[in-house]
């Protein structure tokens, strides 16, 4: 069974969503890879507690064609972007992936942290790139990946 099967299961259909955008600050699906399914974890029906710090959503896709399934939480704001405000939110995403996904299930990993602003001072630059600020999922750290509002999913999973 694939990632994207699991989590549709597991999960209330309610909060199944076809777009990625909170806030005026979006991410494009135009380019997701196919089957996928995005979890709106502001929505009610979200498995998150709303009183949790959590991301606005979570992306599960891909395995077309023996490709590797995908699974992404997704931050998105319209101000710059900060280490102190996507770590603790991104992490809660990635846990909740932990929880629906089993670990026989072979998933690429990718925090996505969506903003508006571009301009980053150095010290908060050097945060994003310390160890110490990465996400983990089954027990590896990774980096998150920056991408400005209206960019792609496509463009946000690229190396």
């Amino acid at each position: 069974m694939s990632a994207v099967e699991i989590v549709r299961e597991k999960t209330d259909a309610r909060c199944h969503s076809s777009s990625c955008s909170d806030s005026g600050c979006c991410l494009s699906m135009e380019d997701a890879p196919t089957p996928h399914l995005l979890l709106n974890l502001e929505h009610e029906a979200s498995p998150i507690d709303r009183w949790t710090p959590h991301c606005d959503f979570l992306f599960v896709g891909g395995g077309e064609e023996n490709s590797t399934e995908w699974v992404a939480p997704i931050e998105l704001t319209v101000s710059a972007p900060t280490v102190r405000k996507f770590l603790p939110q991104l992490q809660t995403g990635a846990s909740l992936a932990e929880q629906l996904i089993p670990k026989c299930v072979k998933v690429r990993f990718r925090p996505i942290a969506v903003h508006g602003k571009d301009t980053l001072r150095k010290a908060e630059r050097k945060r994003f790139l310390n160890a110490a600020n990465h996400v983990e999922f089954r027990g590896r750290k990774t980096p998150f990946k920056r991408v400005r509002c209206g960019s792609t999913l496509g463009d946000a999973l690229s190396e």
